[in-house]
């Protein structure tokens, strides 16, 4: 799990995320991360920070993309993952909800990770 962005409480949890380094037959639809902002702390840029220090930790890991998922209707997560690099792949219906895909790819030169992404 990744560290959460500078808080002024440092015992308070402002939110959360979790990485999948696999993606199973159910999970594809699902992503390889999730994150979730408490609703007081929603709006202060902890979701964008919270999924850039996640891409590091998913390239530490030898990971070379990442998939996410997020309802059509949730804007400010739209944001947040194309704020990351985040390119919309396709969409699907989850429990009666219309949601999209998105990938984020690592970019490697020469062998190595580099830490841009691919648009």
């Amino acid at each position: 799990m990744a560290n959460a962005a500078r808080v002024n409480n440092p015992t308070a949890c402002s939110g959360v995320v979790d990485l999948r380094h696999t993606l199973n037959d159910f999970l594809k639809d699902l992503g390889h991360c999730g994150y979730s902002v408490r609703p007081s702390e929603r709006r202060k840029g902890f979701a964008t920070e919270m999924l850039r220090q996640l891409l590091e930790v998913a390239k530490k890991a030898g990971m070379n993309e990442l998939y996410l998922s997020v309802e059509k209707k949730n804007e400010p997560s739209v944001k947040t993952i194309t704020r990351n690099g985040g390119v919309y792949q396709r969409s699907f219906e989850y429990d009666g909800e219309q949601a999209d895909i998105y990938r984020i790819a690592f970019r490697r030169q020469g062998g190595k990770k580099h830490a841009s992404y691919l648009y």
